[in-house]
């Protein structure tokens, strides 16, 4: 099994890569899918949260809101360091089971395949070690602003305290073993991430479901 870690700051377009891998036939890890299920309702991370941070945080049907607790953390570094303390360990843990699971069905069926894991805070995080190589998804800093605001409806200030939780995508473009550009069209993309998996040999990972997690 090579593992790939996918990275890049927020908005940079790290979805659009993982999904253009997938359909490479690479397996898919999403930190942030697996995050967003442990805060829900009835999941393990659900109540420590309400805990840290109170009911405020929560809908109308008793979710937690993320745009609600984000404007609690963002902008206060030890909320956010709480925050993190609560989901992160939890996160890992099922990062590493899933790479066990699949590296079991690997061996069963006597395959080399690519494991993929999204992990937004790779390097804050340094979560560098669970994997082989890292794989950044980088555009320029303006247009990651651009792009947030866009995608999310926040206001620059909003915009602007989400990139100043990660570290600056040019650090990133220092700590990372391949660079992904994601800053023109589609097509250029796809190319990039062709040229990454080129350099690599491994077997399609073939399912009749979705290989996204």
């Amino acid at each position: 099994m090579i593992r790939l870690g996918l990275t890049g700051g927020i908005a940079s377009g790290k979805s659009t890569v993982a999904v253009l891998m997938a359909e490479a036939g690479a397996i898919i890890l999403d930190a942030d899918t697996i995050a967003h299920d442990l805060i829900a309702k009835g999941e393990s991370a659900y109540d420590l949260i309400l805990d840290a941070f109170g009911d405020s945080i929560l809908d109308s049907v008793g979710q937690i809101d993320r745009r609600r607790l984000g404007s609690i953390v963002f902008g206060d570094e030890q909320a956010i360091k709480r925050l993190n303390a609560i989901v992160h360990p939890q996160v890992r843990a099922k990062l590493k089971a899933e790479e066990a699971r699949y590296r079991s069905l690997e061996e069963a069926q006597g395959k080399n395949w690519l494991l993929v894991m999204m992990i937004p805070l790779l390097y804050e995080s340094n979560l560098a070690h669970m994997v082989d190589k890292s794989v950044l998804v980088y555009c320029p800093a303006n247009q990651q602003l651009e792009r947030l605001m866009a995608r999310n409806g926040f206001n620059q200030t909003e915009a602007e305290q989400r990139l100043a939780a990660q570290l600056p995508i040019e650090t990133k473009v220092e700590l990372a073993d391949q660079v992904i550009d994601n800053s023109r069209d589609r097509e250029y993309t796809r190319q990039e991430v062709k040229r990454v998996l080129g350099e690599l040999s491994w077997d399609p990972f073939i399912s009749e479901s979705s290989p996204v997690v």
